[in-house]
């Protein structure tokens, strides 16, 4: 019995052969079907907001596979489908727009297992908007965009990350402060998140006051 539907074949099979003198002889032999092994992978396991990243799957030829897709913070992701093709593999290439990890599940028609999960991690890229330039005792405002929704960051003055203290943004990823320029030098202030590790860096020099 010869059974594909699974991508295998399996049963029992007789066959009559003959030697060289023409006596006929008879052989028997069984195949025993083994599930095709699916696969449902992402790679790599982290990359920064808009990168691409890659998509592979591998199972029984020309068959459909279903996806469900969830995120941390939540972005009502939206799941879907795509085909095998004739060799049974599929290839795709992906992004996301936001920070935050998300996790697809793939069901398989046949083969096993008939579900997988797998999750990527979108990394924050950090962007900051102060003043290039101010004079003592200025109110800086500082804005740093582009962080993971409600995580929390710190920042740091040359290279030191304290005292100031943990900072965090709000739902759309977002922290605005001010604080207040020092002795004349030129400082470079530093942004670091805390769901990726990830850094941004801005620097301000501050002028001598100067008097007759």
């Amino acid at each position: 019995m010869i059974d594909d539907k699974n991508g295998g074949i399996e049963g029992t099979e007789g066959f009559k052969l003959s030697d060289e003198t023409g006596v006929p002889s008879y052989a028997t032999w069984t195949l025993t079907d083994q599930p095709i092994a699916n696969t449902f992978v992402l790679t790599p396991s982290s990359v920064p907001v808009g990168s691409l990243f890659t998509f592979n799957s591998t199972g029984t030829p020309n068959t459909t596979v279903t996806y469900t897709a969830t995120s941390v913070p939540n972005y009502n992701q939206v799941g879907g489908s795509y085909t095998l093709n004739s060799i049974g593999t599929y290839t795709a290439s992906g992004q996301h727009t936001a920070p935050g990890t998300f996790t697809y599940v793939g069901t398989f028609p046949v083969g096993s297992p008939s579900t997988i999960s797998t999750s990527i991690k979108i990394c924050p890229v950090l962007s900051i908007s102060m003043a290039s330039s101010a004079l003592p005792g200025d109110s800086i405002a500082v804005t740093i965009s582009g962080g993971y929704p409600g995580g929390t960051f710190s920042w740091g003055q040359n290279g030191a990350m304290g005292p100031f203290p943990a900072l965090s943004f709000n739902g759309s990823g977002v922290a605005s402060f001010n604080f207040t320029a020092g002795s004349p030098a030129t400082y470079t202030y530093t942004a670091t998140e805390n769901f990726c590790s990830g850094t941004a860096s801005a620097s301000i020099t501050v002028q001598q006051v100067y008097t007759p």
